[in-house]
């Protein structure tokens, strides 16, 4: 399991009963919705379940799934977003920051928690780190110290260069 899984399941795990056995006698409903397929995601979805697992929680003994998938349309995750806030379950996982934002745009009582590469006071996710407020909580790997030693590293293993690209996906 990588270290982003790990830390997205301990936050998970937060939001659950305090043991197995407690959840057995309630069920918690989770609501899981993703930008893209949940077929480019298999690997962090695996990994998901297995950390959930490996906390002692079992999908369908401990809790229900409910998921929603925008096959990579971010037009669809507004009503998607919606649906699921009407389900109403006792946790939203948003398995980008743009599922984040439209679920905080459908909802801001049922909690969501979100992974992201990127700054979420600059997305939009939080107000501020310290105290992000509202119903939205997740991992933010911070990098910002490494894009000056990335460009560094470049530009030793090809000196000269005087153009570099970047592909993103926004």
């Amino acid at each position: 399991m990588n270290r982003r899984t790990f830390l997205l399941t301990s936050t998970i795990v937060a939001f659950a009963p305090v043991t197995p056995a407690d959840a057995q006698s309630k069920k918690l409903a989770i609501g899981l919705l993703g930008l893209n397929s949940r077929e480019a995601v298999a690997k962090t979805y695996a990994a998901f379940f297995q950390g959930l697992a490996e906390k002692g929680f079992f999908e369908g003994r401990d809790f229900d799934v409910t998921d929603q998938w925008a096959d990579g349309d971010y037009s669809r995750l507004p009503s998607l977003a919606a649906d699921m806030a009407r389900a109403n379950p006792a946790l939203i996982v948003a398995f980008s920051p743009a599922a984040a934002l439209a679920v905080r745009a459908s909802t801001s009582r049922i909690p969501v928690v979100f992974t992201t590469g990127g700054d979420p006071v600059a997305l939009g996710l939080v107000g501020s780190l310290a105290r992000p407020e509202g119903n939205l909580t997740g991992m933010y790997f911070l990098s910002r110290g490494l894009d000056a030693k990335c460009l560094e590293l470049i530009n030793e293993a090809v000196p000269g260069s005087d153009a570099i690209a970047i592909i993103a996906d926004p």
